[in-house]
């Protein structure tokens, strides 16, 4: 919708203007002109896309040059974020796909206690691996919980097409969790 689209790349012009505004002289407005497109095409529509992507900016975990390199959506960026925290060490990851298949099968928002009992880790092996997924998962009343759905569903997903996992390397199986908690 042409309204959607409007809110859309006002919401990105002001979040940008916030993020990198106060940070360029010359006119702000012309130097991110670029990052308004490329940040507009990648969120395709979607509100969460950007925001997740002001987020990110916001944070460091992705650079202004990087959005002419994502495709629209949020597969790009969810793969974008864990590269940078898995790549150059991929087997980093398997404590963290554990971490994530624990929390994606169970029942309720674990808490770290359950966690660590579920997974039979102690806190040190645990809290440096919830820390390093901070950023996907949200701690509410003491429980880790994914930050939004869509984040399960390209974790946990299948491309038909390609017949491979979106999530590639970062594929997790709820199966796996729920054995875990069976057990």
């Amino acid at each position: 919708d042409p309204g959607n689209l409007q809110d859309l790349a006002g919401f990105i012009r002001d979040g940008l203007n916030r993020l990198f505004g106060a940070h360029l002289p010359d006119g702000p407005a012309d130097r991110l002109a670029p990052a308004r497109v490329e940040l507009l095409r990648v969120a395709d529509g979607n509100f969460l896309v950007a925001a997740t992507a002001l987020d990110a900016l916001g944070a460091g975990r992705l650079q202004l040059a990087e959005l002419a390199t994502l495709a629209p959506g949020l597969s790009s960026l969810y793969r974008r974020f864990f590269d940078r925290l898995y790549a150059p060490d991929a087997a980093a990851f398997g404590p963290a796909r554990q971490v994530l298949e624990a929390v994606l099968a169970a029942p309720a928002p674990p808490s770290r206690a359950l966690l660590a009992a579920a997974l039979g880790w102690d806190d040190d092996r645990l809290l440096p691996v919830l820390g390093r997924l901070a950023s996907f998962l949200v701690v509410r009343d003491a429980c880790y919980q994914l930050f939004h759905k869509s984040l399960a569903d390209w974790l946990t997903g299948w491309d038909g097409a390609s017949d491979q996992p979106v999530a590639r390397a970062y594929h997790t199986r709820v199966q796996r969790g729920h054995a875990l908690w069976a057990d």
